[in-house]
């Protein structure tokens, strides 16, 4: 049997690998491989993510220094970057997640083109255990949807 994670969970968003505009929205997050290519409106199960369109109290389900609300949006400029250490500037949101279980993880993004970040979930303590895709941006907004598996015994 699978167990939820001890130490606590997030889904984040590394956006300091180079510097330029992020505008992140419509976060969701449902158990599940659920979608391909992008998940509509439809409802797909519990949504597991507070407040993924920043529309209303993302103070209480968002931190980083990443988190920037403006309109709705959640919109951050990056203005410088680290390569190494792209979680310098992050987006994190609190969730609970099932070690072993399948997730997919929406949101819709847009950027300086061919910019990219890091999308992903896992633990939010020491050993810092996840599952993460890098994502590369486009001027214009798309929609983004990743299957991950949330960390299991180091798995």
């Amino acid at each position: 049997d699978f167990l939820p994670i001890d130490e606590g969970a997030r889904i984040f968003f590394d956006l300091g690998a180079t510097a330029g505009d992020v505008d992140l929205d419509n976060v969701r997050l449902f158990e599940g491989h659920v979608g391909t290519a992008t998940v509509g409106a439809e409802s797909l199960g519990t949504e597991l993510v507070l407040d993924g369109g920043f529309d209303g109290d993302a103070g209480a389900a968002w931190s980083g220094t990443g988190f920037n609300v403006t309109d709705g949006v959640n919109s951050v400029d990056i203005s410088g970057s680290n390569p190494a250490e792209p979680w310098q500037s992050q987006l994190a949101g609190t969730v609970t997640l099932v070690g072993g279980q399948g997730y997919t993880l929406s949101f819709d993004v847009s950027g300086e083109a061919g910019r990219t970040i890091t999308a992903g979930i896992g633990e939010s303590a020491d050993p810092y255990r996840t599952h993460n895709k890098e994502v590369t941006l486009t001027a214009e907004t798309q929609t983004v949807t990743l299957h991950l598996i949330a960390a299991d015994g180091g798995v």
